[in-house]
């Protein structure tokens, strides 16, 4: 998928090991527990699904317009293209989530350093 489709197949086949991950950790856990919960999760998945379109559109534009106002003539300018789409994503991302009261996401706000860590809590 690499070769014909460059960036897209990458895409499509990081999509695909991901997908038969999540088939295979399913299977082991349902083996494992006698009981797995997905009713939570099954209720969250619209929010979910709807936010990380959101994020997607952030980064492809992000992207876009990277590349059509600063290109990615030097190694910098490469790093940026790359990394400063994703961040502005992942913020997108980790802020409508919090707005949105994703109980999944104050999950994580043990990993926050510092002052962040209390505003976690709050939420």
């Amino acid at each position: 998928l690499v070769w014909p489709f460059k960036q897209a197949g990458l895409g499509i086949a990081n999509t695909a090991t991901a997908l038969v991950n999540v088939a295979l950790l399913s299977f082991a856990l349902s083996k494992k527990l006698k009981r797995l919960d997905w009713s939570q999760l099954r209720r969250w998945l619209p929010v979910l699904l709807a936010i990380t379109t959101v994020t997607g559109v952030v980064a492809w534009s992000g992207a876009r317009w990277w590349d059509h106002h600063l290109g990615h003539d030097r190694l910098v300018l490469k790093l940026g293209e790359v990394f400063g789409p994703m961040t502005a994503a992942t913020l997108v991302y980790f802020g409508l989530a919090l707005a949105l009261r994703v109980p999944y996401v104050h999950d994580l706000g043990f990993l926050v350093p510092g002052p962040l860590k209390r505003w976690f809590a709050r939420q």
